[in-house]
């Protein structure tokens, strides 16, 4: 028999549902039934963020939120443009990314002063000159993205995902190569799915972790005081727009939190 198994049965039977028994849960007991039951109802959401385009779709010179995150780990990641491989781990290839990207490596110091221009059409048409995605997220969301960076550039086929938009210094043909380049990957759409892809596993982790700890602090206190809290408090996890509370075990309201 397996350890969920054993867990339920532990708890008397689906406690959270209304069967007594929650409170005997011990605290790894709770996480993982919390994690059970809420992961699907969080997979429900995850199929229509896969078919609709990113805002800024096919639209440059910007080209949107998506592009903006893009941009940021190709500027953070800049930094291991020396590196042919991961430090200390000379058996893990690093890959660059291939021209038309630019060649430029930023250190750390430098992430949030570098910031390439460009012009775009105003609102009377005349050319407004403004900077192309200056980093302007804290240094914890800059090491992130520099550590997505990272990932996408121990493959050959996602380094490509990390160009970086070159310099007005290196050439209008350079610029011109890399926004061609920047149009077959909105096309392509691996870009998209990776992209979304790295937040959908960060949200998971991140987010298994708050529900094991969470679950596993408030069952630890076991009492049957605590029961009914912290069967409404599991239930409730998937859905933070709502709120959950049983009528004496004859159903369940759901309303605005």
């Amino acid at each position: 028999m397996g350890y969920g198994s054993a867990a339920v049965e532990r708890m008397g039977g689906l406690g959270l549902f209304g069967v007594d028994g929650v409170g005997e849960m011990d605290g790894w007991d709770g996480g993982l039934l919390g994690f059970v039951f809420s992961f699907p109802a969080l997979l429900l959401f995850l199929p229509p963020l896969t078919k609709t385009e990113q805002t800024g779709y096919a639209t440059p010179p910007m080209r949107g939120d998506l592009e903006a995150q893009r941009h940021w780990l190709a500027l953070t990641s800049s930094s291991l443009n020396a590196f042919p491989h991961v430090p200390f781990l000379p058996f893990l290839k690093l890959y660059n990314p291939p021209y038309p990207s630019s060649n430029i490596s930023l250190s750390p110091a430098e992430w949030y002063f570098y910031a390439p221009t460009l012009t775009t059409p105003g609102p009377e048409g005349e050319g407004e000159v403004k900077p192309y995605w200056s980093l302007d997220y804290p240094p914890l969301t800059a090491y992130h993205s520099f550590f997505l960076g990272f990932v996408a550039r121990l493959s050959p086929i996602t380094a490509r995902y990390v160009t970086l938009r070159p310099s007005a210094a290196e050439g209008e043909q350079k610029l011109r190569d890399w926004e061609e380049e920047m149009r077959r990957l909105e096309s392509e759409g691996g870009l998209k799915n990776w992209m979304r892809g790295s937040v959908v596993v960060g949200d998971l982790v991140v987010w298994a972790t708050a529900v094991l700890a969470f679950c596993g602090a408030h069952y630890k206190k076991g009492g049957r005081g605590e029961e009914g809290k912290a069967k409404r408090r599991m239930v409730r996890l998937p859905f933070p727009f709502f709120s959950f509370s049983s009528r004496s075990g004859k159903g369940t309201d759901v309303k605005m939190a």
